[in-house]
């Protein structure tokens, strides 16, 4: 099973953290004019209040944008590790990487994803300067890792089109395999150390965002979240085609596929509620979110019969994610 997830991009919560300020200050500034009447001592004490809560709204902007764009620097990076999508691309993807070990370097990989990773990188860390801790030094790490091992890399991607091994023999190709080699391994440690803590703070986003749906009713976007969170909990279970095999797996999927039939029975009710709504704008995105996810849970369906059905769920999985992501 080639897995490739794509991450969902984080909804910003700062119209809403705005909304909830437009009416704390609103009614700051009635309790303002009252109280300045009794005591205008009173007055310095709201506004320094106001200032307060503006200020936690821009660092959750600032917070929710570096999470935001380092998402999608995660989901460049991550299709260097795609083997395919058929059973032949993979196969050949996988035999060309045998040959690279036996010192072919002809069949080296493209640097494309790290060259624009790398620059996607700098770009958020020079730009946003708001602390994520070791999310921002796993980054760094990240981008230090390909600098270091990319230029050598496209080198020999540059001597290679040239065919410049017909004039020394693949000299220059052996000698630049070696930082090929070397800097792969190191350069997806890297990676991986990255991708785990990007997954800590994208949950904590979530979990932040879905509670805010909660608290100001937003049903929609709420119904939309919970279909894809158990979308992505199925899909977890199936790390490799043979999990189709496992009653166990198969059991707890399941069980996950009633609760997600519920949430998009939920979803759709609530998406075609907005839509009758007179003067209503709700985005179609929605809608093809609800589609994504009701052809994921036919194919995982066909999947428990026939496993080589798992890479149409991960991809039908990703569809959704890129339907609800041009939403935002």
């Amino acid at each position: 099973m080639n897995k490739k997830v794509i991450s969902v991009l984080l909804a910003s919560l700062v119209l809403s953290l705005s909304a909830c300020d437009d009416k704390k200050n609103s009614e700051g500034n009635d309790k303002q004019s009252a109280s300045t009447t009794a005591n205008g001592n009173a007055v310095e004490n709201t506004q320094t209040k106001e200032d307060s809560v503006q200020e936690v709204s821009a660092t959750d902007e600032a917070v929710s944008k570096k999470v935001n764009d380092y998402i999608k620097t995660n989901n460049t990076l991550m299709d260097f590790w795609k083997l395919g999508i058929t059973e032949a691309s993979i196969r050949w993807a996988e035999e060309d990487k045998v040959k690279v070990s036996k010192g072919d370097f002809t069949k080296i990989k493209r640097s494309g994803v790290f060259d624009r990773g790398s620059k996607a990188l700098e770009k958020t860390l020079q730009e946003n300067t708001v602390n994520l801790g070791e999310l921002d030094t796993a980054a760094k790490t990240l981008l230090e890792t390909i600098n270091t091992y990319l230029p050598k890399w496209q080198e020999l991607e540059k001597y290679n089109e040239a065919k410049k091994f017909e004039d020394d023999n693949g000299a220059k190709g052996k000698e630049l395999l070696v930082s090929y080699q070397e800097g792969l391994p190191k350069i997806e440690a890297a990676y991986k150390a990255f991708d785990q803590l990007l997954d800590v703070s994208m949950k904590q986003e979530q979990a932040k965002r879905i509670a805010l749906y909660k608290k100001e009713g937003r049903l929609l976007e709420l119904y939309t979240e919970e279909s894809l969170g158990s979308a992505e909990k199925m899909l977890s279970l199936f790390e490799k085609t043979d999990d189709f095999k496992n009653q166990t797996k198969i059991d707890e999927a399941n069980k996950i596929l009633a609760q997600l039939d519920e949430n998009l029975d939920a979803l759709d009710k609530e998406y075609n509620a907005r839509k009758a709504e007179q003067d209503s704008r709700v985005d179609s995105g929605y809608g093809s979110v609800h589609r994504d996810l009701t052809s994921f849970t036919g194919i995982y369906r066909e999947a428990r019969k026939n496993p080589k059905k798992a890479n149409d769920l991960v991809r039908k999985y990703n569809d959704a994610i890129s339907s609800y992501n041009r939403i935002r």
